[in-house]
């Protein structure tokens, strides 16, 4: 029958299966040029993703949180007032500890005895403590439950106008201070006045705070007193392990520590959940693999967690890759 057909009829159908052997070369060569250019695709982004992967390194440490704070010193105090006017002879180093009746020193008067020697006049310590000479006025102002004897904002400008290094006297007029003596066994307070909204949780009555005075030195104290109002946050604080403190100053700087983790600490950034728990991403034989930690805190921008090892690896930027990637 193929006999029968006609030249022509031959030839358009050759051309017809040449068009649709072309026709299927192009598909296949597209879909070979698709199959290699996703294959090189993925590869280059594979690289990039790699290069682009920020890595740490677990290390224990200890997060904390910091108020700075200006702080006053309260303490058991007794001025010395002598009765009489003229220049003052210290006897005793400021700082070192007398008894009751010690003397401490003598005030030289105008007056002259018999034999033309100046009158002296001792000055005993009242009370045993430590002497310093250098009363501030403050004595019988700060006490301990000043917060509810005193305005805030009178204290506040108080203590302002009486912020100055005050110096030994040595000319003393008749009733006026010259000495005083601090009770080195009652336990100190710190006062603080704090701006509105500086802690995050407002701490109660009787609860402990830790206080830094430097990098080395911190006590533990407890809320004695505390009060709030528009103006800030009032704090009276009492240092329980103040034996070693050099308190020798009415202000002090110092840092209140309401929050202190200790762990290995990361970037929050470095944590993902899966399924409502916390984890990071660590690289293990080459492979992305999600581990479980504990949050135990997180500050500003990093977190201290427990169950990772010190010294194990974890992807800081945990969204550029997925778990069960090759990523070394």
């Amino acid at each position: 029958m193929n006999q029968s057909l006609g030249p022509g009829i031959r030839s358009s159908r050759l051309e017809r299966r040449k068009r649709i052997r072309s026709r299927n070369k192009k598909i296949l060569l597209i879909f070979v040029v698709i199959f290699f250019g996703w294959i090189f695709f993925d590869s280059a982004k594979n690289v990039i993703i790699k290069h682009m992967i920020k890595y740490g390194t677990a290390e224990v440490g200890i997060l904390e949180e910091k108020v700075p704070a200006n702080a006053v010193v309260i303490r058991e105090e007794r001025v010395v007032t002598p009765q009489a006017a003229g220049t003052f002879v210290p006897q005793v180093a400021e700082w070192e500890k007398v008894g009751v009746g010690q003397i401490i020193g003598y005030v030289a008067t105008e007056k002259s005895t018999a034999s033309g020697d100046k009158v002296r006049i001792a000055v005993k310590a009242p009370v045993p403590g430590l002497v310093s000479y250098s009363p501030d006025g403050l004595e019988g102002v700060l006490t301990a439950d000043l917060l509810s004897d005193l305005d805030t904002e009178k204290l506040s400008l108080l203590l302002d106008k009486n912020q100055e290094t005050v110096a030994p006297v040595t000319q003393i007029e008749s009733g006026k201070p010259v000495v005083k003596i601090v009770d080195n066994l009652v336990y100190p307070y710190l006062y603080i006045k704090l701006p509105p909204g500086s802690l995050r949780d407002l701490p109660k009555k009787d609860d402990s705070l830790t206080v830094s005075f430097s990098q080395q030195i911190r006590r533990r104290t407890i809320v004695s007193d505390i009060k709030t109002d528009a103006s800030g946050i009032y704090l009276i604080l009492e240092i329980i392990d103040f034996e070693d403190l050099d308190l020798k100053t009415r202000f002090v700087s110092i840092d209140i520590v309401p929050l202190s983790f200790q762990g290995i600490i990361l970037p929050v950034e470095a944590l993902i959940k899966k399924e409502n728990r916390d984890g990071v991403i660590i690289p293990r034989k080459g492979i992305a693999k999600w581990t479980e930690v504990e949050v135990k805190g997180i500050i500003n921008d990093q977190a201290v967690v427990d169950s990772l090892n010190v010294g194990d690896q974890y992807i800081i930027n945990p969204s550029l890759v997925k778990e069960g990637q090759r990523i070394l």
